[in-house]
């Protein structure tokens, strides 16, 4: 039998990082796992190999423990709509992302072997709001609201690696869909109540790929060398009534009701603007 391959991998207690742990020690992957927590981590991914704190990264015993890794995956990130804006949660928001990916392109500096590859999560909030029918590309240029501003600088934070000659991948995904968690988690129980309702005018851009498609889009990014630089990480595009009519189809369940604006505004204060407003976002 080969050897396993060596990943660093953050973010590993999150809605993607469990599934994807899982799918990586599926694929023989070898995991070393960096966490705010890294007692509550190894209770999560239990198969992991090594588990080091955020705070002990450069720390001689962790440097060396880290060294000889194939790929560093980083999905670190504090959930955007975990609560209602303020700016303490926008600060939460950018540096959370911000931060820990100068961390790790600093701790790439200081690998006496350099990774093959860096891939980074990103978000199609670079794009910004559509206008109408507008379509975003990767060639589009980036918004000029909150979101987009922390994705590109985000981005440009991962860029950095580039100077060690490392393989880096930015993943832009969109909405993620699966029932174990992120909207799917939350919406369903209501619907399940005969609550269903379509958000906001229905009319925003929703662009979605399931839990399953993301996992296998990093796993072949990770083993695909040709791959390289943003990636949009989606399977298509989708209208709110459509996402919210197809729900309460499959869960067989009426959607009679339309959730106004101003309750989500009061819920998630500026936060709610990316729920009303649409992002489409073709795939790759």
């Amino acid at each position: 039998m080969f050897p396993k391959k060596r990943i660093i991998l953050t973010g590993a207690t999150g809605f993607i990082g469990k599934n994807l742990a899982r799918v990586l020690n599926d694929y023989n992957y070898s995991l070393v796992i960096i966490s705010r927590n890294a007692e509550k981590a190894k209770s999560v991914i239990s198969f992991g190999e090594i588990f080091i704190n955020w705070n002990d990264i450069f720390k001689p015993g962790s440097i060396t423990q880290l060294e000889n890794v194939e790929s560093i995956i980083h999905l670190a990130g504090e959930n955007i709509f975990a609560r209602r804006w303020n700016e303490k949660h926008k600060k939460r928001i950018y540096e959370s992302r911000i931060d820990s990916t100068k961390i790790i392109v600093e701790l790439i500096s200081k690998l006496k072997k350099k990774p093959e590859s860096f891939i980074c999560a990103s978000a199609t909030g670079y794009y910004g709001f559509s206008s109408d029918n507008e379509i975003f590309t990767l060639t589009s240029p980036p918004g000029n609201d909150f979101l987009a501003k922390v994705v590109t600088d985000w981005e440009k934070a991962s860029a950095e690696a580039d100077s060690y000659g490392i393989r880096r991948v930015n993943m832009r995904t969109g909405i993620v869909l699966d029932k174990s968690g992120g909207i799917l988690r939350k919406l369903t129980p209501v619907f399940k109540l005969y609550m269903g309702a379509i958000i906001g005018s229905g009319r925003q851009w929703l662009p979605i790929i399931s839990l399953d498609d993301l996992v296998k889009l990093y796993l072949n990014t990770l083993e695909d060398k040709s791959i390289s630089g943003p990636i949009n990480a989606v399977s298509k595009s989708i209208t709110m009534k459509e996402f919210c009519k197809n729900l309460g189809k499959n869960l067989n369940r009426p959607v009679l009701f339309r959730i106004p604006e101003f309750m989500l505004k009061i819920v998630l204060g500026e936060g709610a603007r990316y729920i009303l407003k649409g992002t489409r976002t073709e795939p790759l």
